[in-house]
């Protein structure tokens, strides 16, 4: 029988719930000027009902659509809400899975997580294998 949920479960699972009343809407297609606040509002509830402040993030595994539009967009609504209280002593370093074996579809979100938990292991940060040009859009250092 399993042991009592750890503190990172609780908030795991605080976040989890936090999450799931905006999910509809940013699967329902709507455009970018919906799209960027929806996200944004759906990481804010997240890390308030974790009751973490995002500046503690020092990664973050991103989603990465590798297109001209989608990923500028997935990325201002995260530095938006990861960017606040942040300082050039604690970067926020970016990630995508995608670079290095592609898009797994359906698998694609499994294939993060295995790619951030061997990062906690080994305690490294792989290279983006296949990047050879930052998106000219994003507003990223």
């Amino acid at each position: 029988m399993p042991g009592p949920p750890s503190e990172l479960g609780r908030r795991l699972a605080r976040v989890a719930l936090a999450e799931v009343d905006l999910i509809r809407p940013l699967d329902a297609g709507v455009d970018d000027d919906v799209l960027r606040p929806v996200e944004i509002e759906v990481l804010e509830r997240a890390y308030q009902a974790a009751r973490i402040t995002p500046d503690t993030l020092s990664y973050l595994e991103a989603h990465g659509t590798g297109t001209l539009l989608g990923d500028p967009i997935e990325i201002e609504a995260l530095l938006n809400v990861l960017g606040q209280g942040r300082d050039k002593t604690s970067p926020l370093v970016i990630g995508s899975v995608k670079t290095n074996i592609g898009h797994l579809e359906s698998a694609a979100g499994v294939a993060g997580v295995a790619k951030a938990i061997l990062m906690l292991r080994h305690r490294q940060i792989p290279s983006h294998l296949h990047l050879k040009k930052i998106n000219p859009l994003l507003a990223i250092e």
